[in-house]
């Protein structure tokens, strides 16, 4: 992603956010977009209000979805006929697995952000959106996360086959429900 982002003519430099050294520099907008829940979120937080001007905003933003309830059942079939069990947690849908998945996990980010006194109170802000996948737009979608990735090849296709052949089952397509949430917090002075 660096390189193509320098291929753009952006400035990159590649740290560990909790170390990187700002070298003095502070900004309007600190955003990370799926991924902040992979920081240590006590440290990476006072990060950002110490490189936030005052009025600066955090933005962290996700996406929760899930496939309609009869196929995310389907799926669930499929992922515990193929997947051997005892491995990483595989989500079927998009950080959710069925409708009641969907508004989790948060809660520690929140108080992270509440533990800073740089900060004023955060708030949070859902957003539905729906998308229709085909089969072979699911499957593609599937390859780029990590948790499918690191399968196995061998049982990395024979869960794609099993997937694709559900969503067969299931006229070849199928509408995605997402909520999309913006957690935002300002800099105080």
């Amino acid at each position: 992603m660096a390189e193509i982002a320098r291929g753009h003519g952006v400035g990159v430099e590649i740290a560990a956010f909790e170390g990187w050294d700002a070298a003095g520099r502070t900004f309007d907008r600190v955003t990370s977009a799926q991924a902040w829940h992979w920081l240590d979120l006590p440290v990476a937080t006072a990060k950002a209000a110490s490189v936030l001007r005052p009025g600066g905003r955090l933005g962290l933003i996700w996406n929760a979805g899930c496939q309609p309830d009869d196929l995310a059942d389907a799926l669930e079939e499929v992922y515990t006929s193929v997947v051997p069990g005892g491995g990483h947690h595989l989500f079927r849908g998009y950080a959710a697995n069925r409708s009641s998945d969907v508004k989790t996990g948060l809660g520690s980010v929140i108080e992270a952000i509440s533990a800073v006194p740089g900060f004023g109170a955060p708030t949070e802000k859902w957003f539905p959106w729906t998308r229709a996948y085909q089969r072979d737009e699911w499957l593609d979608q599937l390859v780029s996360r990590s948790d499918h990735a690191a399968l196995e090849p061998a049982v990395r296709d024979r869960l794609f086959e099993a997937i694709g052949a559900a969503i067969d089952d299931h006229g070849g397509s199928f509408v995605m429900n997402f909520e999309t949430v913006l957690i935002t917090a300002t800099r105080l002075t």
